[in-house]
């Protein structure tokens, strides 16, 4: 199950139509109804929606974590137990060791402060678009 199909099944536990939610959290309705068929939202749009079920956002991302009716999903478990995890793991860490890589080249070895600056950006409610990353990174360069 996607997230657009966990968002469906939280919104009409609440009797919520797709308007009805879209109007709740400030958006259209065709923001809602395109959620939950491509079952992608920024993180900005799942902190709202999240806010306002009062639900964690690993549930709704991915299906990890409390359950909106309290129940722990184990998805982490089923993560440890597959045979393929171990390489997957190496696979992450050398694409996370390639982009780390790449982000200190363009910020002339100030990853770490993009990557913060970034992060403190998104996580105040902001939408992170393409002009931001690129402000940001303008501004570590200086």
């Amino acid at each position: 199950m996607h997230l657009g199909e966990r968002l469906k099944k939280l919104r009409e536990k609440h009797g919520d139509t797709q308007t009805e939610l879209a109007v709740k959290i400030g958006y259209s309705f065709g923001s809602i109804s395109n959620i939950e068929r491509s079952g992608h939202a920024s993180f900005h749009t799942v902190k709202l929606i999240c806010d306002h079920y009062k639900i964690e956002p690993e549930w709704l991302v991915a299906g990890d974590g409390p359950t909106p009716d309290g129940v722990i999903v184990p998805i982490r478990k089923e993560i440890e137990e597959s045979p393929w995890k171990d390489a997957a793991f190496q696979t992450l860490r050398e694409e996370n060791l390639r982009l780390w890589k790449i982000v200190e080249h363009l910020t002339g070895g100030k990853a770490a402060t993009f990557l913060k600056a970034l992060s403190k950006a998104s996580t105040t409610g902001k939408q992170v678009h393409m002009h931001n990353v690129t402000g940001v990174l303008l501004g570590v360069q200086a």
